[in-house]
């Protein structure tokens, strides 16, 4: 058993597709409880602070996948692109050719957060205080298209 998630609600109309998106406190997980884990990465971390955030993170996305309809998480392994950024794939000699959601993985102040989209669209999750003000040139840094017109 993990800590309570919480699913959060995007703005109607905001994306034009099925997108999920959870989040959970960060807590101390043993590596033995989380799927979709390299230990190698995880034994890289310097301080305690960023392997909670990590694994947190791993066990929101099992929990957010799970919840998305995929039952086969152990079968998944994350892949990281140039950027660093996520992906999923079925582990190499696993026949499905089943399409996989596109993820995002963030955390801060304490909480770790999932989002999930179709296959074929991109996504990121980020968070921030609520009182925290983001300048508006830096809008074109976090999106693009539609996206940024949104955040203008």
């Amino acid at each position: 058993m993990g800590p309570v998630v919480e699913v959060l609600t995007p703005p109607r109309g905001a994306f034009p597709c099925k997108v999920m998106a959870f989040r959970c406190p960060v807590s101390d997980f043993e590596l033995s409880q989380v799927s979709l884990v390299n230990s190698d990465e995880v034994a890289s971390f310097v301080t305690q602070k960023r392997r909670e955030e990590h694994l947190s993170g791993r066990w929101l996305l099992a929990h957010a996948l799970l919840s998305w309809g995929l039952s086969d998480v152990d079968l998944l392994e994350i892949r990281r692109d140039e950027n660093r950024a996520p992906s999923l794939a079925w582990l190499h000699g696993v026949w499905k050719n089943e399409p996989l959601p596109s993820i995002s993985i963030g955390h801060g102040n304490g909480w770790a957060y999932v989002a999930l989209a179709p296959s074929g669209f991109s996504i990121g999750i980020d968070a921030e205080p609520v009182e925290r003000m983001i300048a508006e040139n830096a809008f074109d840094m976090m999106a693009k298209g539609e996206d940024l017109d949104y955040l203008r």
